[in-house]
Parts: C-alpha cells; sequence; structure tokens
C-alpha cells in the first residue's frame, strides 16, 4: 500500500501544481488579456473545483495514511 501512496500522492502533487498554473495562467489573462475579465470565469471556476477535489483527495490520502500507521509502531 505504500507504494500505491506514493503514486496517489505524486499524481496528487502534479494535480495541484498544474491546477495552480492554470489559476495563475487565468488570473494573467484576466488582467491583461485582450478579452473582458468576465470571460474567464468558467476556467477559473472549473479550476478552483478541480483543485478543491484534488485537496480533499489529498486530505483523505494523508488521513488514511495517519490511522493506517498509527497501530503499526
Amino acid at each position: 500500500t505504500a507504494v500505491m501512496d506514493i503514486i496517489e500522492l505524486g499524481i496528487l502533487s502534479y494535480r495541484l501544481e498544474a491546477g495552480i498554473n492554470a489559476a495563475r495562467a487565468i488570473h494573467e489573462a484576466m488582467i491583461n488579456g485582450d478579452c473582458e475579465p468576465e470571460g474567464w470565469l468558467d476556467g477559473l471556476h472549473y479550476v478552483l473545483y478541480n483543485l478543491s477535489d484534488d485537496a480533499k483527495a489529498l486530505r483523505e490520502l494523508t488521513e488514511r495514511n495517519g490511522n493506517g500507521g498509527a497501530g503499526n509502531g
């Protein structure tokens, strides 16, 4: 299970980094883009929704590891 957790953690880490980069890019486009900032709101909401899901998955993974490791020591 530890190997799977490391893989899961790596995937979540990548997804969080990608989401943060996407949010920054959308923010930059809202400030300096040719379109009205409101035109980017759907994309921003999509990114925030996915970041929220990934944060929840990370929290569940760490809780699962914390509970799973408590009786192993």
